[in-house]
């Protein structure tokens, strides 16, 4: 059975962490979180960004020093691993930062598995090129595509796309109304519920 837990953090931006666990291994999305400091019951197989925004990868170097997982990302949004403009490490702190580990790129269609769970990789481009959407079994975790009460995220950023956005909220409310949401903000949805927030 999964266990999805969000991990507590200290920052100010308010990103949501969460560790997936099936039981045999683990993943996390989105490390802008400490690494637990009681470690991990299970192996880390993968450290999944859902898009490459300083305030979703704030903590990715612990994450990786420490467990030695692979880390993924959506191809187009390679370079802002490291790029502070792209990142937006620069334009919201004024910091020159970024991740300079290895990564792997991935793409729509990706599957990839964790302990006996498969996780689905659908590209959902607009907040920036590279965003994806995870779906492992019933559950989907968005990052800033989409938000609980029918929001989306910002095109304003580096490569971000309003009609790129359009076409990825578009492919997510044809996915099954029972999936529950996990975004890179704020509280969970159903792709029901939220496809319900958006015609109101």
């Amino acid at each position: 059975m999964l266990n999805v837990a969000i991990l507590p953090h200290n920052h100010s931006f308010a990103s949501n962490t969460y560790l997936v666990d099936d039981g045999n291994e683990c993943v996390v999305i989105d490390p802008a979180a400490p690494f637990p400091a009681s470690g991990l019951s299970k192996k880390l197989k993968y450290i999944i960004l859902t898009h490459a925004h300083f305030d979703h990868m704030l903590d990715i170097d612990e994450w990786v020093n420490k467990s030695g997982a692979e880390v993924l990302v959506g191809a187009p949004d390679y370079r802002g691993l490291s790029d502070s403009e792209l990142n937006c490490y620069m334009l919201l702190t004024g910091q020159d930062r970024g991740y300079s580990g290895e990564a792997t790129k991935v793409y729509d269609g990706d599957v990839f598995q964790f302990g006996k769970t498969e996780i689905k990789v659908l590209s959902t481009p607009g907040h920036t090129p590279g965003s994806l959407s995870l779906l492992i079994d019933d559950m989907l975790f968005v990052g800033d595509t989409i938000f609980a009460g029918g929001g989306y995220g910002k095109c304003c950023f580096p490569g971000g796309s309003f009609s790129d956005i359009r076409k990825s909220i578009d492919k997510l409310v044809l996915l099954d109304g029972n999936i529950t949401v996990f975004p890179g903000h704020g509280e969970q949805t159903t792709i029901k519920e939220y496809k319900k927030d958006i015609f109101r």
